[in-house]
């Protein structure tokens, strides 16, 4: 067991320092966003973050067992080249390189290229044979091989993509430099990185100084984390994508809360079980409410699902939107 140390600067919902006000006018907020409140956070996951399965956590044991048997070998050594990671020690994001992202918007693109022209190829062809006072076959024929020909570069493109994807991942998905972005529970800081040449640009600031808001484009919702005294902005759609309703969202701003607060446990989620030996806020709770160290790893499919249901039913009940903002006492918003 590797105990972390907390660094001055970590942050706690038990003290807060005197904070200046905010600045007006911030980027989600001039678009239609809406500020969540600080505080009063519930233990609850966003679906998103339910995971890996047991399944998958008993593989990723005899996955690593066979990479220490085998240095070299195994699905870690991939993984971490990626630079995204969730342990007791921060959570990490960074985005496929420009290249590998091409690629999978040309699979995404061709694919809803192809359907969307096949569906439209099809109801010409059926409205116009129909339409038709003579001819019908030479018609049906002839509009037929018009949709073959509009449709046949996007599922050229659709196929390649995919082939290339399903056949050579691992030499064409490749990751960035580095991590856009990382929230550090053990130093309570929020750091975006930028990659200029050579030079590596940070921009770190307190996890508190960080307020969290939703905005609304097209009928779906997206999360934002944006520094309260600066433009620095964090987009959190390529994890969790648009919402159609705001309670995940919600339960998102209540885990990253949790999972900063070092006078909390880690929250209790499978992919940080690995991790909870190893800070020192989570071994004192699991100690004093005998946790067993093994709770998702060796839990079955059946208990799986309804620990899921259970976890979606405590989102569903989040009353975010009512809750009084804790920070309002820290600072003044304008």
């Amino acid at each position: 067991m590797n105990l972390i140390s907390y660094a001055p600067t970590a942050f706690s919902s038990a003290r807060l320092p005197g904070l200046a006000a905010a600045s007006s006018g911030s980027k989600p907020l001039k678009r239609g966003g809406w500020r969540m409140p600080w505080g009063n956070t519930r233990q609850v996951v966003p679906d998103f973050l339910m995971s890996p399965s047991p399944t998958e956590l008993r593989r990723e044991v005899l996955e690593e067992h066979d990479r220490m048997i085998n240095p070299g070998e195994g699905v870690l050594k991939v993984q971490a080249e990626f630079h995204n990671h969730l342990t007791h020690e921060y959570l990490r994001f960074a985005p496929y390189a420009l290249s590998s992202r091409l690629l999978r918007g040309i699979k995404l693109w061709s694919k809803l290229a192809f359907w969307f022209l096949a569906v439209m190829g099809l109801w010409v062809t059926i409205t116009g044979t129909w339409n038709a006072e003579e001819e019908r076959l030479r018609t049906f024929l002839a509009f037929f091989l018009f949709t073959v020909v509009l449709t046949f570069p996007s599922l050229v493109g659709w196929g390649v993509s995919a082939f290339l994807l399903s056949r050579f991942f691992a030499c064409l998905i490749r990751p960035t430099r580095g991590p856009a972005w990382e929230l550090s529970r053990r130093t309570g800081m929020v750091t975006l990185f930028k990659y200029r040449g050579k030079q590596v640009l940070t921009h770190s600031a307190p996890f508190h100084e960080f307020d969290a808001y939703i905005r609304t484009r097209r009928g779906n919702h997206e999360f934002w984390l944006e520094h309260r005294y600066s433009n620095a902005a964090i987009s959190f759609l390529p994890i969790c994508g648009p919402r159609p309703c705001f309670v995940s969202l919600w339960a998102l701003w209540d885990f990253l809360q949790n999972y900063m607060d070092t006078s909390q446990p880690l929250p209790d989620v499978p992919g940080l079980e690995r991790y909870r030996g190893n800070d020192p806020t989570t071994v004192k709770h699991d100690g004093e409410t005998g946790r067993d160290p093994r709770c998702w790893v060796d839990m079955d499919d059946e208990s799986f699902w309804q620990a899921r249901v259970s976890m979606e039913e405590s989102v569903e009940a989040l009353d975010t939107d009512s809750r009084p903002d804790l920070m309002a006492r820290y600072v003044k918003f304008t």
